[in-house]
């Protein structure tokens, strides 16, 4: 997929600031991104899929897996389990790296990433998953 001239002054911009700064995610990572920073050691992915989402879907790139939420996704965890993935995300992903979260189509990685911000955490979601959804085609699509 071609970026604009501009696209790519504004994301060499943003990489430089970010270097000269506090590492601080994206608000909306796109898959794209999110693959070239993580193959450049810039950020920290966490799958966050459950078992049955990651079944034969396993990236080709190494990283941790912590499940968010239960099998067979509701959009609904108690603060207990938010706190225990909190705890885990810690332990796993919080250091000078900014952590992204990876799920199937950017849902799951969603609720994840808001409920992390409300414990502290500095994190993002990539927001197109890794099947891609209607806002790109997904972390598959660029292994």
């Amino acid at each position: 997929m071609a970026r604009s001239r501009r696209a790519e002054f504004v994301y060499a911009f943003a990489l430089v600031l970010c270097a000269c700064t506090t590492p601080v995610p994206h608000e909306d990572l796109v898959s794209f991104d999110a693959v070239q920073m993580h193959q450049r050691g810039e950020i920290k992915v966490i799958d966050v899929r459950s078992a049955d989402e990651r079944h034969g879907r396993l990236s080709k790139l190494s990283m941790p897996h912590i499940q968010f939420g239960p099998d067979g996704w509701t959009g609904r965890v108690d603060e207990e389990e938010i706190a225990a993935f909190a705890e885990r995300v810690k332990a796993v992903g919080q250091g000078t790296k900014p952590v992204a979260l990876l799920c199937q189509q950017g849902v799951r990685s969603g609720y994840a990433a808001d409920a992390l911000k409300r414990h502290g955490l500095n994190v993002t979601s990539v927001v197109d998953g890794y099947l891609g959804n209607g806002r790109g085609p997904g972390w598959k699509a660029w292994e």
